[in-house]
């Protein structure tokens, strides 16, 4: 059959419009096996391969076929499921089965693949929603059904894009896995992991994994925070050794590193850290355009060393090439076998002539000997300067980093009395992310304690003067900072003061749940009165029905408050149950009787 427009693909680019009466033509093509591809609208996809030669003429053709009747009936078939959002079910009748069977029989059907990939699209996007809203259940399900369709779209199509999201979503999943479990659970297994310093790997039992999850469920975990912290500090010393000694593993490090510093810039909105993320991307690039640069060198350098050219003719000899790949990548240590292996050869031939009395032989061997030795010798003190001054410039920038955050730190306690609660939280932010970057520093622990000392004051004064409610605000202030204090210096004095104010807070709320009850009882027992007293003038003969609903409808409002505060109340207290019975019945009649009274009206 004729076809119009056929588009035309080489090597996946596409190369132009072919037509019957008008072939695609193409002059100036490498030499070389290409893939040729066609496609057009409404007709299977085909490939064929080709072999261009230099001068010489090659024609490719294609006899483009209709689809057969039984790919029209399943996709026919797939797009009525598709409409009615019968996407996974019922099983072997879904959208999915109907399209996966259409690309069994024709592989190129770019219908079917464009609707398989909206099939994974709707249900990413329906668990990234349903995990925002914290309904894990929810986006568990939908994860798994994309799981279900992204196994296949990766084996069959097999473009990296499907491949990272499948991966993305797996990890979501184990995430969900882990939500399920207590967080002290979470957080002995975090430790656990760190100390065997399984930090990263393996994948889905290691430390980050653990923290991550207690801080999905509290985002305000000290411990869980700190560590990760901890975490960034240990990989960039890991970065700071490896990259002096072996450049695949500090570019390993580094990602690492780099995955790290994103974590804490999106999930806490640390925004210090961008910086070093810029810096940190751009290493990763050039360790990984030093290192393939380095590997051709060595290339070369080992052909010479095989011809024992080892120094002669110059341009074009082993040391050249080894030493250009060490300025490249100095962690090669084939390289720097290699140059050993040349040394020691020149010594022993050097030796050798002078035993047999050539000694033009012997200081010729030897000169290239000292010029070979010479080039390691100053790669070694470079290697010992730099290492020297990569830490001196890390613990540089470690302390200017620090000297700001105490700066914004003691800021925010000059002026704390003024608005206490957004600058305690503003001050501990500032605090944690110094004692991260230096652990033992002195003034950002005095800070911290003085920090504490001021919510602790507060929430005793307010304690004092019976203002049960701010007082349990600053108790609550006040536990998070001491806890990381805690953590920081296991002070047995902190520990002890954490202790008792957990208690006083106990207290304070179950204080705060008594006087919110009397409280109730009292507008409770004041609402029945004047319902009383509205039925006594309505049985009276008096025209008050306009305002018994607006006073029932208080009453139902108060029971409810009554209700849940009984509620959480009834896990102390075995007696709450049958109160919570009877309010439920009393206020279930009183909303009969305003679904009746209103009735009536109408």
């Amino acid at each position: 059959m004729d076809v119009e427009n056929v588009r035309v693909y080489l090597n996946g680019e596409i190369e132009g419009l072919a037509h019957p009466d008008r072939p695609l033509v193409r002059e100036f093509i490498p030499t070389g096996k290409i893939t040729v591809t066609v496609r057009a609208d409404g007709l299977p996809v085909q490939s064929d391969t080709a072999r261009i030669r230099a001068a010489q003429r090659t024609d490719v053709r294609f006899g483009l076929r209709a689809h057969s009747p039984g790919i029209r009936k399943l996709t026919a078939q797939g797009d009525v499921r598709f409409e009615k959002g019968r996407y996974l079910s019922p099983e072997g009748r879904s959208a999915f089965d109907a399209y996966r069977k259409v690309l069994a029989a024709d592989p190129g059907n770019t219908h079917a693949r464009s609707r398989i990939l909206k099939i994974m699209a709707h249900f990413r996007q329906a668990g990234d929603r349903a995990y925002r809203q914290k309904d894990y259940a929810g986006a568990g399900k939908s994860y798994r059904h994309y799981r279900a369709v992204a196994e296949y779209a990766a084996a069959t199509f097999g473009d990296s894009s499907t491949k990272a999201g499948l991966q993305a979503v797996r990890q979501r999943l184990v995430t969900l896995d882990h939500l399920n479990r207590p967080p002290e659970d979470l957080l002995k297994d975090g430790d656990r992991y760190f100390k065997r310093q399984r930090y990263l790997l393996p994948e889905n039992e290691n430390a980050f994994e653990m923290y991550r999850a207690v801080l999905e469920s509290d985002p305000s975990d000290p411990h869980a925070r700190q560590r990760i912290y901890e975490m960034i500090q240990i990989y960039h010393r890991l970065t700071e050794d490896a990259e002096a000694r072996d450049f695949i593993r500090a570019r390993t490090y580094y990602q690492n590193y780099l995955f790290l510093l994103k974590y804490v810039n999106i999930r806490f909105g640390d925004q210090g850290v961008s910086e070093e993320m810029t810096r940190v991307r751009d290493r990763i690039q050039r360790l990984g355009t030093d290192t393939r640069s380095a590997e051709q060198l060595v290339k070369k350098g080992d052909m010479y060393f095989i011809a024992q050219k080892f120094t002669t003719p110059p341009g074009k000899n082993a040391f050249v090439f080894y030493k250009a790949a060490l300025d490249k990548n100095p962690t090669r240590a084939d390289a720097r076998k290699r140059l050993r292996e040349i040394l020691r050869r020149y010594a022993r031939w050097g030796y050798q002539a002078y035993d047999e009395g050539d000694h033009q032989a012997a200081i010729r061997f030897y000169r290239q000997y000292l010029m070979v030795e010479q080039f390691l010798s100053e790669l070694r003190k470079k290697e010992v300067m730099r290492a020297e001054t990569d830490r001196i410039e890390a613990r540089m920038i470690r302390l200017e980093s620090v000297t700001a955050l105490l700066q914004e730190g003691r800021e925010h306690l000059r002026t704390i009395h003024i608005c206490a609660p957004g600058k305690v939280r503003s001050a501990f932010a500032v605090y944690e992310k110094a004692l991260a970057l230096h652990p033992q520093n002195r003034r950002a622990g005095a800070d911290l304690r003085e920090l504490m000392r001021h919510c602790l004051e507060r929430a005793c004064e307010a304690d004092g003067a019976g203002d049960y409610p701010t007082a349990a605000a600053a108790f609550r202030q006040y536990l998070p900072i001491a806890k990381y204090a805690l953590h920081l210096t296991g002070d047995p004095n902190i520990k002890r003061e954490v202790r008792k104010a957990e208690g006083t807070l106990k207290d304070l709320e179950g204080r705060m749940q008594s006087a919110e009850l009397d409280r109730l009882k009292q507008r409770l027992s004041h609402e029945f009165k004047a319902y009383r007293e509205l039925r006594s003038q309505e049985n009276g003969g008096e025209n008050v029905a306009g305002q018994v609903v607006p006073v029932l409808r208080d009453i139902v409002g108060t029971l409810t408050a009554l209700e849940s505060l009984y509620y959480q109340l009834s896990g102390k207290r075995p007696d709450i149950s049958d109160k919570i019975s009877y309010i439920r019945q009393v206020r279930k009649g009183l909303e009969t009787e305003i679904g009746a009274r209103a009735e009536k009206a109408f």
